[in-house]
């Protein structure tokens, strides 16, 4: 069975300009989103059966949304530690 942390978009929001899809003149339409989030976690659950471990958001993190097992903490389903971001398995 497969595992996912996820962290709904409560504060979710572009605060700052960190690539060029997060630029500060383009607004979140925050009830457009908590609304594709909730769908989005109902098919990864009930529809492909993906276990969803939920993470508190913190206010001042807008980008927590954004969860990633960039590190070697994360393991896969045989409990292996997982390779760093950006090398082969």
């Amino acid at each position: 069975m497969s595992r996912l942390l996820v962290c709904s978009p409560d504060y979710f929001g572009i605060e700052y300009e960190i690539n060029p899809w997060m630029r500060l003149n383009n607004r979140v339409d925050h009830r457009r989103a908590v609304q594709q989030w909730h769908e989005l976690m109902r098919i990864l659950e009930k529809d492909l059966g993906i276990v969803l471990e939920r993470m508190t958001p913190i206010p001042g993190l807008p980008d927590l949304v954004f969860t990633q097992c960039r590190h070697r903490g994360w393991t896969n389903r045989r409990r292996e530690p997982l390779p760093a971001s950006g090398t082969s398995a």
